[in-house]
């Protein structure tokens, strides 16, 4: 049966006035537990968790949004399970937070990982976020036109494994099934085979530590059993349909691959069949798309910061706030680019009905694709253009050379100060978007052809001279090329360099996070429950952030103000006015 209890809903008398003097109880509400209390808590799902039990029948289950908030906790102060049922059953300051009486509380484990695997499987976690975020905005007055994107790389609970180490564990797992649920089919794998998994890795790996050649034997070796225990059990659904069965198919495919030597290269005259013969060969790279450990499948790899999940996160950056929040979060596995990610993000804020006028990123998303996407939704997209500035070229004259109208981007002066004839947008025969991508500047032949820089200029002549057709010096230039060229003119003003700098206040965000949230090594793993673990811990982390706000703190204050004055309308409701105004009148008659 549903437990709900109404947050808002306010006492007759406040059970936390004999348990908190007057100075704790104001701190309280100064600190996290106050801004969870009157602002969060009213916020979280308990009716969406309510949905999975009667009305009517059954045990009362624990009161729905006092379990919520201990799920929006456990991840929001990085605790364990066990530390997150101590704070449910002893800690008075939690119990304030969570709206729970200050008595005896009891909650079980079981019931506390029932109440996960509900939270997880309804996915509540992005509508916390989105409401907590939008609440906290819209109390403490943010403003939200000026933000700041960037990603940060994060792990799942899974451990770090090498390519030889990843083929052996995913045979072991697969061995480990069959053994359980199979014993006959597995007595009727090669005893060799079974005797090389079951051993401890530390002795296999111990004798080729820093030895690359043996390393390699190893690889191969293992690449060649994973082969053979994919074909020994291809016939057979029951192993076929496992989920680790899969897992090494997929790990194979990923790792290693089959070619086929014909009779002629394998060296045997005496082969007059022409066969072939299949061999398994261990992919010099593999990409960053892949598998990392069976133990997380929806983990990948990216080159630089390794295996795991990176989380996108946008930021409020405006002088005028006095806090600065995460508006937007979204987890990704670590191979997805940043530049792809930039329309989603525009749309993401969007929706919320959060957009921003100008974005700071770095150079990862401000490819020029990225900040034309921006500008049809008015947003200025701000960072460094990828590519070099160059002044200078030995070969041809590069656009440094000529002069620009920057509004209409089209050429004014040649590198020889000379006007063009014509200089126009216009769209190539490849483009059926109807806007335009190139420019073409028709310069005056007969001078260029004078002219002793015509060697390196970037055109070609047109026509021939002493004939009746025009005699002209054409010059094709791609617009996103001079796009580009003029942000990175512009990278070197103090103007952009003012602008640009408040985004490195993000990466203060991303290690705050990591510290406080626990958000750089999570005690979970697949990517559904990262990302529940991910967005709670964001949503916890501009809880702390609102809670030093001074706005917070009236409206809090306020908040408790109004329950202080409800009880007392609650007690002259319960008496009548002649009661208040002649207490003897009602005074008992008896003796």
């Amino acid at each position: 049966m549903r437990n709900l209890k109404d947050p808002t809903q306010t006492e007759l008398f406040n059970p936390y006035s004999t348990v908190f003097k007057d100075a704790n109880f104001n701190e309280l509400n100064r600190s996290w537990q106050g801004v969870f209390r009157h602002v969060i808590l009213e916020l979280l799902p308990a009716r969406e968790i309510g949905k999975h039990f009667t009305r009517d029948m059954g045990r009362p289950t624990k009161e729905l949004y006092s379990i919520a908030g201990l799920l929006f906790l456990l991840e929001a102060m990085n605790w364990t399970k066990e530390e997150a049922l101590t704070a449910y059953r002893y800690h008075m300051d939690v119990h304030y937070a969570l709206n729970l009486s200050p008595s005896a509380q009891q909650l079980g484990m079981r019931t506390l990982e029932r109440y996960i695997a509900l939270f997880n499987e309804d996915e509540l976690a992005a509508k916390v976020m989105n409401d907590v975020t939008s609440r906290l905005v819209k109390l403490l007055e943010l403003d939200v036109s000026k933000q700041r994107l960037d990603s940060t790389h994060i792990y799942s609970n899974m451990a770090s494994m090498g390519r030889t180490r990843l083929m052996r564990t995913a045979i072991k797992r697969f061995l480990a099934q069959v053994i359980r649920h199979d014993e006959p089919s597995y007595r009727l794998l090669p005893e060799e085979l079974t005797e090389r998994y079951f051993k401890n890795d530390f002795k296999v790996f111990a004798h080729i530590k820093n030895d690359e050649k043996k390393l390699n034997v190893l690889r191969q070796k293992t690449a060649e059993d994973l082969n053979f225990v994919i074909n020994f059990f291809a016939d057979d659904e029951t192993h076929t349909n496992r989920t680790t069965y899969k897992n090494m198919v997929t790990i194979f495919h990923q790792q290693c691959e089959i070619k086929t030597t014909t009779g002629d290269d394998s060296g045997d005259s005496g082969d007059s069949s022409g066969g072939g013969q299949e061999i398994v060969e261990v992919r010099k790279k593999t990409g960053g798309n892949i598998i990392v450990n069976p133990s997380d499948p929806d983990a990948t790899f990216d080159g630089h910061k390794g295996e795991g999940y990176q989380v996108q996160l946008c930021e409020t950056c405006s002088d005028e706030n006095d806090v600065q929040l995460i508006v937007d979060a979204e987890v990704q596995t670590a191979v997805e680019s940043d530049s792809a990610f930039l329309e989603t993000a525009l749309e993401n804020l969007e929706s919320k009905q959060l957009s921003p006028k100008q974005l700071l990123a770095d150079t990862a998303y401000c490819t020029d694709d990225n900040v034309q996407t921006a500008v049809q939704k008015n947003i200025s997209l701000t960072g460094p253009a990828p590519g070099k500035y160059r002044t200078e070229s030995n070969k041809k004259m590069n656009l440094s050379y000529f002069k620009f109208d920057s509004e209409k981007l089209i050429i004014t002066r040649c590198p020889a100060n000379r006007k063009p004839l014509i200089s126009k947008q216009f769209c190539s025969g490849m483009n059926n978007s109807g806007i335009p991508d190139k420019l073409l500047t028709v310069m005056d032949g007969e001078k260029c052809f004078k002219c002793n820089l015509n060697e390196k200029c970037p055109g070609k002549f047109s026509g021939t001279t002493g004939v009746c057709a025009p005699f002209t010096f054409r010059i094709h230039m791609e617009l996103k090329s001079l796009r580009l060229y003029k942000r990175r003119e512009h990278e070197q003003t103090d103007e952009f360099r003012t602008i640009y700098k408040k985004r490195s206040g993000i990466e203060g965000t991303n290690s705050g996070l990591k510290q406080k949230t626990g958000m750089g090594r999570l005690r979970v793993r697949h990517k559904k429950r990262v990302t529940m673990a991910v967005l709670l811990k964001v949503s916890g982390w501009n809880m702390m952030r609102a809670a030093v706000s001074e706005k917070m703190h009236i409206y809090v204050k306020t908040r408790a103000l109004k329950a202080g004055l409800a009880f007392l309308r609650a007690v002259f409701s319960i008496f009548p006015l002649n009661f208040r105004l002649n207490p003897l009148k009602y005074r008992s008659s008896a003796p």
